[in-house]
């Protein structure tokens, strides 16, 4: 299972783009996260950080 900020539109045009570029989509499902709830119950994210992902870019 992967996670993610974004929302899933975003990750559905993620995987369609690997596909593209690497011949194979991820097989995996991804959880879409963009209020960061999950992101912040499991501490990846201080709670005291804004309550969506707008903004956010990788690491």
């Amino acid at each position: 299972i992967g996670l993610s900020v974004d929302p899933v539109d975003n990750h559905k045009k993620w995987a369609k783009d690997i596909e593209e570029t690497q011949g194979a989509a991820p097989n995996y499902p991804m959880i879409g996260d963009p209020e960061l709830e999950v992101a912040k119950l499991y501490d990846m994210l201080p709670a005291d950080e804004p309550a969506t992902s707008e903004g956010r870019t990788p690491a």
